[in-house]
C-alpha cells in the first residue's frame, strides 16, 4: 500500500468514524499550540458535518472538555483563512481566546496590526480588546460619563462564601439591587446564591445583539434623585470612582437610605482614606466589616481578563442596616487563594461574553455552604469548582476539588428535579464522563434510566432537540 493509499484510509475512516473517534481527536487538539487549535476548530466542523445532529449535540455535552459556545468560537477560528495564512502563524499566540477575539476584527484592521507588529506571541486577551472594542465604546462608554472596571467572579463568590456566609447572612430569598451592573459580571454571580431577585441597572443600556445583562432591569442613572427605586434587601455594586465628584461615595450613601438589609461597596482599598469621606461617610454610618483581599484582585477598563494581573488592592466594605451600631468596624482578610478556589469551569465563557450569560441551573444548585473537611451529611452544600483550564494556563496550575466535594456535587446532581445531565456533572467537578457515572454507582444513585431523561432535558434547555430514530431514517 502506498503513502497516498494510505491517506485516502485515513481520509475514509475520519468521514465514517464515531463520536468517539471524533471526540477523541478533537480532545487530543485541544490547547497544545497555535496549530491545533485550528486543527481542533476543523475538526468540530467536520465532526459537525459528519455526524447526526443529535450525536453531534450529545458529543459536546458528553465527550468534550468544553461547551456548546466554546466549539463555536473554535470553529470561527479554524474557518479564519486570514490567521491561519501560514506567513501569519508563527505571529499569532497560542490561546484560543486571544485567537477568537482576533476573528472579529475587520481585514483592514487585522493586516495593519500584524503590519505594525501588534499580533504577536505573547500579546493577551484583553490586549485585543483595546481595538476590538473601541468601536462598542463609542457606542456604549463615552470616556467621559463611565468608569466600568467589571469585577472578576471569584471577587463576588468571596464576599458571599468567605464574608457573608460565615457572617450568617444568606442572599436566598432577597431581593438584591446591583445599580452599576455594567455587563453583568457581579448580578450573574449574585443569581448563582437563590435570591428571590437580582435588579440590575446602570446608566448606560450594556445590552447587545438583542441580549440584556443578566438581572437586567433597564438603564436609570443611581443618583438620580427623582429616579425612585424600589427598597432593595441589599445593595451590592461595584460603583463608578472617576469624576469630580466621589462618584462611590455617593453610591454609598443612596444605597444606605434604600437598603433594607444591607450594602456591600467593592472599592479600590486607598478609597478608605479622606477625611470627607470619613466626616460624611464612615463616622455617622460606621461599616460593620472591612473585608480586605489579601491576594491582589486585577481589574481592567472594558472587559473582565481572566489571566490578567495588576498591582491593585481592593476590598468589600459592608454596612449592615437595622442592626445595634457597632462601636468599631471590623477588620477581615478574605484569604489568598480564593481566585483558584472561587473559579468555576464555565467562568471565561460566561464572564468574557458581552454581556455576561447567567448562570446554568446547576450552577444556582452548588451554591451552597461549603463543606466541611469531614465531607459534611449527605444534604450538605458544596465547595466551588476548580479554576478552568483558561487560554495559556497549563493543567498543573488546576487545583482540583477534593473527593468529598466531587461526590457532594454528583449526589446534588442526581437527586436535583430535573436531574443534572453528565456533561453538567463533568463541568462542575472537573471529573471525566466515566468517573463520574462511576462514582454515581458507587453511591447507588445510577440510573440509566433517569440519567438518559436528563440528558433529553439539557439538550431542550440548549434548544437541541435529537431526532428519534424513525425521524432521523426518514
Amino acid at each position: 500500500m502506498n503513502a497516498l493509499t494510505t491517506i485516502d484510509h485515513d481520509l475514509i475512516h475520519v468521514e465514517q468514524g464515531s463520536v468517539a473517534d471524533w471526540a477523541g481527536r478533537i480532545a487530543s487538539a485541544w490547547q497544545r499550540s497555535v496549530s491545533s487549535i485550528f486543527e481542533a476548530g476543523r475538526l468540530i466542523a467536520d465532526a459537525k458535518a459528519a455526524l447526526p445532529h443529535g450525536a453531534f449535540t450529545a458529543m459536546i455535552e458528553s465527550d468534550l472538555p468544553f461547551g456548546a459556545r466554546t466549539a463555536q468560537m473554535l470553529m470561527r477560528i479554524g474557518e479564519d483563512a486570514r490567521l491561519s495564512n501560514p506567513k501569519h502563524v508563527s505571529l499569532l499566540p497560542p490561546s484560543w481566546g486571544t485567537l477568537y477575539e482576533l476573528t472579529k476584527l475587520k481585514d483592514d484592521e487585522l493586516e495593519a496590526r500584524f503590519s505594525s507588529g501588534a499580533i504577536r506571541p505573547d500579546m493577551e486577551r484583553r490586549e485585543v480588546g483595546h481595538g476590538v472594542r473601541a468601536t462598542q465604546a463609542s457606542r456604549h462608554e463615552p470616556a467621559d460619563s463611565l468608569d466600568y472596571f467589571p469585577t472578576p467572579p471569584w471577587a463576588t463568590r468571596a464576599l458571599i462564601e468567605d464574608v457573608l456566609r460565615p457572617w450568617g447572612v444568606s442572599l436566598k430569598g432577597l431581593v438584591v439591587l446591583e445599580p452599576a451592573c455594567g455587563e453583568g459580571h457581579i448580578t450573574s454571580v449574585l443569581q448563582e446564591y437563590g435570591p428571590a431577585k437580582v435588579t440590575g441597572t446602570d446608566i448606560f443600556d450594556y445590552s447587545q445583539n438583542g441580549r440584556s445583562p443578566p438581572g437586567w432591569s433597564g438603564q436609570f442613572d443611581f443618583l438620580d434623585p427623582t429616579v425612585a427605586f424600589n427598597r432593595p434587601d441589599w445593595v451590592i455594586t461595584n460603583s463608578p470612582f472617576s469624576g469630580d465628584e466621589d462618584r462611590a461615595l455617593a453610591f454609598a450613601l443612596r444605597a444606605l437610605v434604600l437598603a433594607r438589609k444591607g450594602v456591600a461597596m467593592f472599592v479600590r482599598t486607598q478609597w478608605l482614606e479622606g477625611i470627607n469621606r470619613y466626616e460624611t461617610l464612615f463616622a455617622p454610618h460606621r461599616p460593620a466589616l472591612v473585608a480586605q483581599f489579601a491576594e491582589r484582585v486585577s481589574l481592567f477598563r472594558g472587559a473582565w481578563d481572566p489571566d490578567g494581573s495588576k498591582p491593585d488592592q481592593y476590598c468589600w466594605v459592608i454596612w449592615r442596616i437595622g442592626k445595634t451600631p457597632h462601636a468599631l468596624t471590623t477588620l477581615q482578610w478574605i484569604p489568598p487563594g480564593r481566585r483558584m478556589e472561587r473559579s468555576r469551569p464555565d467562568d471565561v465563557e460566561r464572564f468574557t461574553a458581552h454581556p455576561v450569560l447567567p448562570p446554568s441551573s446547576l450552577a444556582a444548585d452548588l451554591s451552597l455552604p461549603s463543606i466541611p473537611s469531614d465531607g459534611g451529611d449527605e444534604e450538605g452544600g458544596v465547595a466551588t469548582a476548580a479554576l478552568p483550564t483558561a487560554p495559556g494556563r497549563a493543567l498543573s496550575d488546576v487545583q482540583p476539588l477534593s473527593k468529598a466535594q466531587q461526590d457532594a456535587i454528583i449526589r446534588k446532581g442526581y437527586r436535583r428535579k430535573p436531574m443534572a445531565s453528565i456533561a453538567e456533572l463533568m463541568e462542575a467537578t472537573g471529573l471525566g464522563k466515566s468517573a463520574v457515572k462511576m462514582r454515581a454507582q458507587r453511591m447507588n444513585l445510577s440510573d440509566p434510566k433517569n440519567q438518559k431523561a436528563a440528558t433529553v432535558a439539557a439538550n431542550k434547555r440548549r434548544k437541541h432537540v435529537p431526532l428519534k430514530r424513525k425521524q432521523r431514517a426518514a
